[in-house]
């Protein structure tokens, strides 16, 4: 995800944020092995633990105006509290005029 701008998110609420990166109780998923491939079918998907898949690419996007927080990351690379693989990268994450947490993050990610 790249080169994105999220502005004034629902101003009156707590726990609205500009970029929501969510990994709850992802568990182990199904992920197609080529474009257009069908993952109900055989031979078209294979198994991975989504909670272990890193962030592979979130840069140069920004959150900025009349909202209570710029980015939350929760459980990526972690089930819970246990580590499951590499959280990932994020780079040149901007936010501004921002009421309470510019980055809520559960686990260390590369910055």
């Amino acid at each position: 995800m790249t080169n994105n701008v999220a502005c004034d998110i629902n101003p009156g609420g707590t726990y609205s944020y500009g970029f929501q990166l969510m990994f709850f109780y992802l568990g182990d998923i199904q992920v197609p092995i080529k474009q257009g491939a069908d993952i109900s079918q055989p031979g078209e998907s294979v198994t991975l633990n989504g909670n272990a898949i890193p962030i592979v690419e979130f840069a140069n996007n920004e959150a900025y105006g009349s909202m209570p927080n710029g980015m939350t990351v929760w459980w990526a690379g972690s089930f819970g509290g246990t580590p499951e693989g590499n959280a990932g990268t994020i780079k040149n994450f901007a936010s501004g005029i921002i009421t309470n947490g510019a980055i809520l993050a559960t686990r260390q990610i590369i910055w």
